[in-house]
């Protein structure tokens, strides 16, 4: 039902982050799933028997990759099944005809592209399970962009200024003995966490550009801090086609 930890470097994300995933639902799965595994997509519908719209969420998330052909090809079953067993809901919201052939056949449907699937995760998990989100705009630890260094290699980093891209996973506000306002930023590649410092000055010409998870690029100095490395932001911009030319 919640999130844990399957394996050191794992997270098993759990139903309660579904979006409109009912209790009754979620424990009908994890009754049944408890048993055995689902041998199908007509399997999970049969014996969950969830109305439309939360199969077609666990669908449009991966919940319930490998029970079909592929996630549209579920969609479509679903949809089926749904006409030919209407719950009380679903009976005002079918979209189908009503002359389906009982044995109709669903066809094999590709695959979203993969920047699909992290959109349809974003949308009903408000997170992505199958890549980082930063697999978005092309990046990933395998696909680097030239002249940014990676949350990974700056302990090692031999240079004092660094160019860094990531999202903001959390912050806290703080002011200075002058009043000042500051701001702590923690962000995230794919390769890991950095911490980024942006002093009054630089918190005023760009702090309001936080009010936004990111991605962002980042140009700063490395400092020392109790053995761990920091960057104070000197220039904090957006990603995009001109904050990336900044930067390179």
């Amino acid at each position: 039902y919640e999130f844990f930890a399957e394996r050191s470097d794992a997270i098993r994300i759990g139903l309660m982050q579904v979006r409109g995933l009912s209790r009754n639902t979620i424990d009908r799965i994890l009754k049944i799933r408890r048993g055995r595994m689902f041998e199908s997509i007509h399997d999970f519908l049969t014996q969950v028997t969830p109305d439309s719209s939360e199969a077609e969420t666990l669908i449009h998330c991966g919940a319930l990759d490998g029970l079909g052909l592929s996630r549209p090809s579920m969609f479509i079953e679903a949809l089926i099944w749904h006409r030919r067993n209407p719950s009380s809901k679903d009976k005002t919201q079918s979209l189908l005809p009503l002359d389906i052939e009982p044995q109709c056949r669903v066809p094999e449907i590709p695959e979203p592209a993969a920047t699909d699937k992290l959109l349809a995760e974003i949308d009903v998990l408000e997170l992505t399970a199958t890549a980082h989100p930063m697999a978005l705009y092309g990046i990933t630890n395998e696909n680097w962009p030239t002249g940014f260094t990676r949350a990974k290699d700056l302990a090692k980093a031999r240079c004092k200024w660094v160019t860094l891209l990531g999202i903001v996973i959390t912050y806290k506000s703080t002011r200075t003995s002058k009043g000042e306002l500051m701001k702590f930023v923690s962000l995230e590649d794919p390769t890991g966490i950095f911490e980024v410092t942006l002093f009054p000055k630089i918190y005023k010409q760009f702090g309001h550009l936080l009010a936004e998870k990111g991605p962002f690029v980042i140009k700063g100095r490395i400092e020392e801090d109790s053995g761990n490395r920091t960057v104070t932001a000197l220039w904090l911009g957006s990603l995009s086609e001109k904050a990336t030319s900044c930067a390179l």
